[in-house]
Order: structure tokens, then C-alpha cells, then sequence
């Protein structure tokens, strides 16, 4: 990342990002949702609307790893079904509250050290239900950072149960 220029046009922030690479597969897939939700946080903080979103990479590029995977993603009945999943989802849902970052914090940890998938539930449960009750939309980031971590254990199935409970479709 070169740069991130922030600016406000007709009460919208606008952000620009400036990479110097850029990897199609795995970069994009982690540099556009970061830099969007930053946009998102700054927009909300200043109390004014969300603009556009521009992303220029010098060398955009893919690895020869990952061709397969790419010739998939770009085969009509893949692009085909993910067109009509963009219809069927809409738009993002805004952003609903600043971050709570004490509580994120604090799961992240135990996810880290957890080993049992009945010790994540009764974490998610904690988190859902009691007085950290937060907004659906951080606890789907919850549920996305308990999936990865599910799967590091190998426990896939576990992980595909929990992504169905997410709430924005999107991100399942």
C-alpha cells in the first residue's frame, strides 16, 4: 500500500487507495474489505456519508498457483451464480455503531486459545445473550474469526454450521 487518500466531496467520504502490487486472489480479497471498513469507521466518526471507493494497483497480478483457482472463478457458470447472488444479497448493511473494541479484543483472545467447538459456542452464547449483547453485524465479524478459527482445528463441518448462522449473507 502506497497510499489511502481520504476526502470529502457533497458530505460523502471518498477514499482512494494506491498500491504499489497487488495479488488478485489473496491481496485483494484482504486490502479492499480493510480499506473499505476504515473508509466506513472515518465516515461514520465524521458524521457524514459514505462515497466511493477507488482502488488502483500498479502490478496487479496473479500466481501461477493459483491459475486453476482463477479459471473457475472466471467460468461462466461461476460468474453466472455469483451474479445472481449479488442480486439476491443487496447492499451492505451500514454501518450500525462504532466497533466495539473492548469486547472483539477479548474474543479474538480466547478464540486463539480454544480448542473445543462446544467451549466456542458457549462463547458465541456469552456474547449474544448477556450484557456484551452486541448488533448482529459485529457479531457476524464474531462468527467470520470463530470460522477461521474452526478451521484451523480441521473442525469443517463445525465451520460451515456456524458460517449458515451469520446474519448478512454476504458474508456466509
Amino acid at each position: 500500500t502506497l497510499s489511502l487518500q481520504f476526502f470529502i466531496r457533497d458530505a460523502k467520504l471518498h477514499l482512494v487507495a494506491n498500491m504499489r502490487s497487488s495479488d488478485l486472489i489473496l491481496g485483494i480479497a484482504y486490502d479492499v474489505p480493510a480499506f473499505t471498513l476504515l473508509q466506513e469507521l472515518m465516515a461514520y466518526e465524521l458524521g457524514v456519508g459514505l462515497g466511493t471507493y477507488t482502488h488502483v494497483s500498479n502490478s496487479l497480478h496473479v500466481y501461477e498457483r493459483h491459475f486453476d483457482m482463477l479459471d473457475k472463478m472466471t467460468s461462466q457458470d461461476e460468474i453466472s451464480q455469483a451474479k445472481m447472488m449479488h442480486h439476491s444479497l443487496g447492499a451492505m448493511p451500514p454501518l450500525p455503531s462504532p466497533p466495539p473494541v473492548e469486547t472483539m479484543m477479548q474474543v479474538e483472545k480466547v478464540l486463539q486459545d480454544l480448542s473445543s467447538y462446544d467451549t466456542m459456542n458457549k462463547l458465541l452464547d456469552e456474547f449474544t445473550h448477556t450484557e456484551h449483547g452486541i448488533h448482529d453485524y459485529w457479531l457476524d465479524w464474531v462468527k467470520i474469526l470463530a470460522c477461521h478459527r474452526l478451521k484451523k482445528l480441521g473442525m469443517l463441518e463445525e465451520k460451515d454450521d456456524l458460517r449458515k448462522s451469520i446474519w448478512f449473507l454476504g458474508y456466509q
